[in-house]
């Protein structure tokens, strides 16, 4: 449990960092193409943290079809 939400806080950190470096990016393109990787890592850390188990072991539910891992 402990990998897998500290593998999500990472994300979340990624997702985090992306989403300045749109702030200052100079092109449209480039804004867009870090907002995208933001919402990339949003989903991963969303999905870890559902994976992540909840009571005494047991998992979450998680739908792997979701998470876009293109």
């Amino acid at each position: 449990m402990l990998d897998t939400l500290n593998r999500a806080k990472c994300y979340r950190e990624l997702a985090d960092g992306r989403r300045r470096l749109a702030t200052i990016a100079f092109s449209t393109e480039t804004r867009n193409h870090f907002v995208r990787m933001a919402a990339h890592y949003r989903m991963l850390a969303e999905a870890d943290e559902r994976a992540a188990p909840l009571v005494e072991g047991h998992p979450a539910e998680v739908d792997h079809n979701e998470v876009d891992r293109t």
